[in-house]
């Protein structure tokens, strides 16, 4: 399920997770893509 609009953690990544050197460019989109739901699902 995705939401609408981009997933961003600025707390831990402010310069996006593409620019953090932290994540492969598959990994981030990912991210992106589907990290308000990976969020949501962690908070319950």
């Amino acid at each position: 399920m995705r939401n609408v609009g981009k997933f961003y953690d600025d707390k831990n990544f402010p310069r996006g997770f593409n620019r953090s050197g932290v994540f492969t460019v598959g990994e981030a989109s990912i991210l992106e893509s589907y990290g308000r739901t990976m969020r949501g699902i962690h908070e319950g």
